[in-house]
């Protein structure tokens, strides 16, 4: 087994990963003028650090954990699964910071 380098793993599973950040770019494709430079931070990031730049898009649009979980990381209302995006969004916040103040 291959051990992987600390810069290509991500704090979620790579399948969740990719859906999540596909879901938050393209809540981000309208970004108002304020945000513009955020949003292409958060781009620039997409290759080199992924779970940065999903933070990073979460910030931007001040997303508090349920509704992340529910239209970010396409986990519904309630369960098991909500509550693993729950974790998710909880590793994001303790490796980069609060998302929401």
């Amino acid at each position: 087994m291959q051990e992987q380098d600390s810069s290509t793993t991500s704090l979620l599973p790579q399948q969740e990963h990719s859906k999540a950040l596909a879901r938050v770019m393209a809540l981000l494709s309208n970004p108002g003028s304020s945000e513009v430079e955020q949003v292409s931070e958060a781009i620039a990031l997409l290759s080199t650090q992924p779970d940065k730049a999903l933070w990073l898009s979460l910030k931007i649009l001040r997303w508090g954990v349920t509704a992340s979980r529910r239209d970010v990381f396409g986990c519904g209302t309630g369960g098991k699964a909500f509550q693993k995006a729950k974790d998710w969004y909880q590793a994001l916040e303790s490796t980069f910071g609060k998302i929401v103040e």
